[in-house]
């Protein structure tokens, strides 16, 4: 069995706390499920995915809350119709997003910790 660095354990607790404090802004922005206005089991879901767009994975503008259903279900399991319907809702917003991906700066976890601790305090 393959230890992890402390260096990799490290970078993946900022990585667990910024999603975490990404999510607390997001429910707080949004209140509902986007798609279906539910209030209950929401998550916080990325619009373009974090694994192939990894600078916009803490970019609050890629992320919208969505109820578990509408999250799995929905966005995952039916992409086409999700963009379609994302397009509906926010015109141009993927398209703007494709773009911020194609220029977005790397990430300085230390420095975006910061700034959303900042914003979680003004909740």
């Amino acid at each position: 069995m393959i230890k992890s660095s402390s260096k990799a354990q490290a970078r993946r607790r900022i990585i667990s706390k910024l999603d975490g404090l990404v999510r607390q802004l997001v429910l707080a922005r949004d209140g509902c499920c986007q798609r279906c206005g539910k209030t209950e089991n929401l998550q916080a879901a990325h619009i373009l995915p974090k694994g192939h767009y990894p600078r916009l994975r803490f970019e609050l503008l890629n992320v919208i809350v969505l109820c578990i259903n509408d999250h799995l279900f929905f966005a995952h399991k039916d992409p086409i119709g999700f963009a379609a319907w994302l397009e509906n809702k926010w015109p141009g917003r993927a398209q703007d997003l494709q773009v911020m991906a194609a220029t977005a700066p790397r990430i300085d976890m230390k420095e975006l910790m910061i700034a959303l601790q900042i914003e979680t305090r003004k909740l």
